[in-house]
């Protein structure tokens, strides 16, 4: 990668991307604007998953050591200021109001607006290009391991029994779920080790998500990723938010969801790929941290449902009961 392939990528980030807001995960920047520094992209028949360099960056940009001195150049406050404006933000925008503040006629306000951007766009060039080094000499190497692991992984375990897998998750769940899915594996920077925003873009950090635990997290955001398309039929998603608020519990249906999707993804790796798997939430205390309850529940309901021993509305019912 080039000094100015870096000035690009990183500049168009400081302008779209939207890191600091989950929801909008670099969503534009990922999607319109490819980055073509990638190592590897798997294409199955159900999932589209890269390894997204330009996902990286932004995390380098956006992360910033607030103590460092890179923290408090023009460039990180147009970026954050963007997104959550702040005295930084306000003290850049400063510098565009004083010709104009101080000019007397047409001219001088072009003139003196035309010095101030210019000024501006070099000191902002000059910041990002200061991230370079960082980014080719520390990011891309140790991320092009992880990304290598993730994707031997893929390889191995997903790619053979990738319609297996991805149909067992739609019929357990009686899901809508239009393919090939789409996913990024980043080298770090995610707050949760995985997440997907609305519509569909998952991103997942494979520093964190390793072996099995990987494949499991495939699964599992796969299906945020559909939650919107599922809200109103006959899916186990509609089906539960029904019964929680008929029972005036609509505050509990996004642990009670999300525990099932973490016990049924896990499941389907038991069943499909090795029986003494052990579930991403056990291995990282997610159960006993967030979901304790809901998993006592879904030890005895849902392994029923599973075995074919209940149908879905009646393992639903079964569950909030549990809950309740």
């Amino acid at each position: 990668m080039t000094r100015t392939d870096f000035l690009a990528l990183a500049g168009r980030l400081c302008l779209t991307a939207h890191m600091s807001k989950l929801s909008g995960y670099a969503g534009p920047s990922a999607r319109s604007n490819p980055n073509p520094y990638l190592w590897h992209q798997y294409t199955g028949t159900r999932f589209v998953i890269t390894a997204q360099t330009l996902l990286d960056l932004e995390y380098l940009i956006a992360y910033a050591d607030p103590a460092s001195s890179w923290a408090r150049t023009p460039a990180a406050a147009l970026y954050n200021g963007l997104h959550a404006p702040d005295a930084d933000f306000n003290l850049l925008l400063q510098r565009l109001r004083y010709p104009i503040s101080r000019a007397s006629n047409p001219e001088t306000l072009k003139s003196g607006l035309r010095t101030c951007l210019t000024d501006l766009a070099d000191e902002i060039a000059g910041d990002l290009l200061s991230l370079f080094d960082t980014y080719t000499t520390e990011i891309l190497p140790a991320h092009a391991e992880l990304f290598s692991s993730a994707f031997a992984t893929v390889d191995k375990d997903l790619r053979p029994r990738e319609a297996e897998l991805f149909d067992a998750v739609i019929e357990t769940l009686h899901l809508r779920m239009p393919f090939p899915v789409e996913m990024f594996f980043v080298g770090h920077g995610t707050v949760f080790g995985a997440f997907t925003s609305q519509p569909s873009l998952s991103v997942i950090d494979v520093s964190r998500n390793a072996g099995l635990n990987l494949i499991e997290t495939i699964l599992h955001e796969s299906v945020h990723g559909v939650e919107r398309l599922n809200a109103n039929n006959q899916s186990a998603y509609a089906l539960l938010r029904r019964e929680l608020s008929s029972r005036g519990l609509q505050r509990d249906t996004e642990a009670a969801w999300h525990a099932l999707i973490f016990w049924n993804s896990a499941s389907i790796i038991k069943q499909k790929i090795d029986p003494a798997y052990v579930d991403y939430g056990e291995t990282f205390g997610v159960y006993d941290r967030a979901f304790k309850t809901q998993v006592v529940a879904l030890r005895v309901v849902w392994n029923q449902y599973l075995q074919g021993d209940l149908s879905l509305s009646k393992a639903i019912s079964l569950y909030v009961d549990k809950l309740t």
